[in-house]
């Protein structure tokens, strides 16, 4: 369990929403020993390189397979693995979305993904990495719940709770460094309920 204080939240909010995921995995990690992560290259982008190194065998990067990184974390899961899927938004949401749709949503397959840097925050990478149709897209399956964190700290506490559900989740993380606090202390996350 993380415990979650003023000082904490303000230190999250420093680094961002994608080194908040995982600082936050890395800590559950330590107390969730079926915790797996399957990324499709972006280790770095996310946060994730110590997870990686502490916990290798926790760990697997598809490289720029996207679609595969589904199939293969809806086995895990299916193996009694609580899986967490990394990959820029575009590409975790409408490049996957049949593999979302059959291999997760519609088996009730449990597993969170997490869209990395949503709407136009990769603008400079060009518009294939510009994501501003997954939520419309996503929300149209059903069996599968969606989340837009407001703030780093609605970060953690999407991920805590999403791991305590029977369903496939989106997460889908936005903006940089230097993220605006929404909530100065800890919020009660209730999936279907706003803060």
């Amino acid at each position: 369990m993380i415990e979650i204080t003023p000082k904490m939240i303000k230190s999250w909010s420093t680094v961002g929403q994608r080194a908040t995921l995982g600082l936050v995995l890395y800590e559950l990690a330590k107390t969730h020993k079926n915790l797996f992560i399957v990324t499709a290259d972006v280790s770095t982008s996310a946060g994730l390189d110590r997870f990686r190194k502490t916990y290798p065998d926790q760990f697997l990067d598809v490289g720029i397979a996207e679609q595969n990184m589904i199939g293969v974390a809806a086995g895990i899961a299916n193996n009694g693995f609580n899986v967490i899927t990394t990959t820029f938004a575009p590409f975790q949401s409408l490049r996957c979305a049949e593999q979302i749709k059959v291999d997760l949503a519609y088996t009730g397959t449990k597993a969170l993904m997490v869209g990395l840097a949503s709407g136009l925050t990769n603008g400079p990478l060009g518009n294939t990495h510009c994501c501003i149709e997954d939520v419309g897209a996503l929300r149209s399956i059903p069996n599968l719940k969606l989340i837009a964190p407001a703030d780093c700290l609605s970060v953690a506490k999407a991920v805590i709770t999403s791991l305590n559900q029977e369903a496939p989740v989106y997460i889908r993380l936005t903006g940089g460094a230097n993220h605006p606090i929404v909530y100065q202390e800890d919020i009660k996350l209730v999936l279907g309920k706003a803060v």
